[in-house]
C-alpha cells in the first residue's frame, strides 16, 4: 500500500498542536491571543513548471522578498516536475498551460490522482474562457494570467495554501457560468448533498472523515462550477439541475 505523505495532514497536524498548547498548564486565554501567528505558520513549499526561463525568473525575482513563500524548484515540463516532486516536496505548483512533453492541464490531472494534497494554479497567457473551464474540470484551485502584478500573485499563492479558490477577475466566475453540463465528481456529489441538508463545513467534514478546508475547498469549486454566489444559489442550482432531490 503506498504511504500517505504527511504534508497531506499539515491541517489537522497545526490544530492538534494549537490543542497541545491550550491544554498545557497554566495556559488561559490570555496566552491564545499571544500565539504569534509566524511560529505557527510554516513557509509555504512552491514549485513553478514553465518552459520559458524569462517567466521562471521573474517568478522567482518578485518572490524573493516574501518570507513565507519558499520555491523549492522549477521545471521546464509536466513530465520533469512530477518526477521531482518526491524529493522537492512542494505545496503549491505555479503551472504554464503550454509546455513540451505534458502540458499544464494534463499535469494538474495527475497531481490530483497522485499527490492530491498539492494544489495547483495555472499562470497562463490564455485569457480565454475555455482554458478556465478545462482547469477546473482538471482539480486546478486557481487561474492567473501572466501579466498579473506582484500583489495579485502572492495573494492567490495565499488563498489558495488556506484551502480557498483563486481566479483573476479577468476568466473568474463570469466566464464559468455558463458550463453545461456541470461535471461533479462523486466526493462532490457527497458534500453537496450534505450542504443542501444544512450541515457546516465543520460538521461535513467529521462525517467524511476530511479537513474543514477540503471542505470549504469543495464548495467553492461547486460554485464556480454553478456559477453562484452563496449557499442558497448552490442549492437551488442543485435542484434545478436534478443533482439532489
Amino acid at each position: 500500500m503506498k504511504a500517505c505523505n504527511p504534508i497531506f495532514y499539515r491541517e489537522r497536524e497545526r490544530e492538534r498542536e494549537r490543542e497541545r498548547e491550550i491544554n498545557k498548564p497554566g495556559f488561559n486565554s490570555i496566552a491564545i491571543n499571544q500565539l504569534k501567528p509566524e511560529k505557527m505558520k510554516e513557509k509555504i513549499n512552491l514549485m513553478i513548471a514553465d518552459n520559458h526561463p524569462l517567466m521562471v525568473d521573474g517568478i522567482i525575482a518578485a518572490l524573493k522578498d516574501e518570507t513565507n513563500i519558499n520555491i523549492v524548484g522549477s521545471a521546464i515540463n509536466g513530465q520533469q516536475l512530477l518526477n521531482e516532486i518526491p524529493t522537492l516536496n512542494p505545496e503549491i505548483v505555479l503551472l504554464d498551460i503550454k509546455m513540451p512533453i505534458l502540458d499544464g492541464l494534463e499535469t494538474a490531472k495527475q497531481l490530483k490522482t497522485l499527490y492530491p494534497h498539492i494544489k495547483c494554479i495555472i499562470i497562463s497567457s490564455f485569457n480565454n474562457s475555455g482554458f478556465v473551464r478545462k482547469a477546473i474540470q482538471c482539480g486546478c484551485a486557481g487561474y492567473l494570467l501572466k501579466d498579473c502584478e506582484k500583489p495579485e500573485l502572492v495573494k492567490a499563492i495565499k488563498t489558495v495554501y488556506d484551502g480557498g479558490l483563486y481566479f483573476n477577475p479577468k476568466n473568474g466566475r463570469g466566464l464559468v457560468h455558463d458550463m453545461e453540463p456541470a461535471t461533479l465528481s462523486g466526493r462532490e456529489l457527497e458534500i453537496l448533498k450534505l450542504i443542501a441538508t444544512e450541515n457546516c463545513s465543520r460538521t461535513i467534514a467529521q462525517k467524511l472523515n476530511i479537513t474543514p478546508n477540503t471542505v470549504k475547498t469543495h464548495r467553492e469549486r461547486l460554485m464556480i462550477k454553478a456559477g453562484v454566489k452563496n449557499t442558497p444559489g448552490l442549492v437551488y442550482w442543485a435542484m434545478k439541475n436534478n443533482h439532489i432531490d
